[in-house]
């Protein structure tokens, strides 16, 4: 019986997820690494596993076309995936 109660309360730790800034920061790192461009903190917000950046089209554009790398790199470490979307 006790056991089941354990497992219970480490049951909810299992969907935990990394706070934004976290997310915030390996975005920036992965966008200047793979397009050399640094975007801040503030140019960037996640909502509900998604990711929107504040930039102007023509980044967004490149983005986008790396957009499945992006994903992927991404949601490599996590269990749950992080991030579903990039606009």
């Amino acid at each position: 019986m006790p056991f089941k109660q354990i497992r219970s309360l480490f049951k909810k730790f299992d969907s935990l997820r990394p706070p934004n800034e976290f997310l915030k920061t390996k975005i920036i790192v992965l966008i200047e690494e793979e397009i050399g461009i640094l975007l801040k903190k503030e140019d960037i917000s996640v909502a509900r596993e998604i990711v929107y950046i504040k930039a102007n089209q023509a980044l967004k554009n490149e983005i986008f076309l790396k957009k499945e790398f992006f994903l992927e790199k991404l949601n490599e470490q996590g269990k749950p995936s992080l991030v579903k979307d990039i606009r």
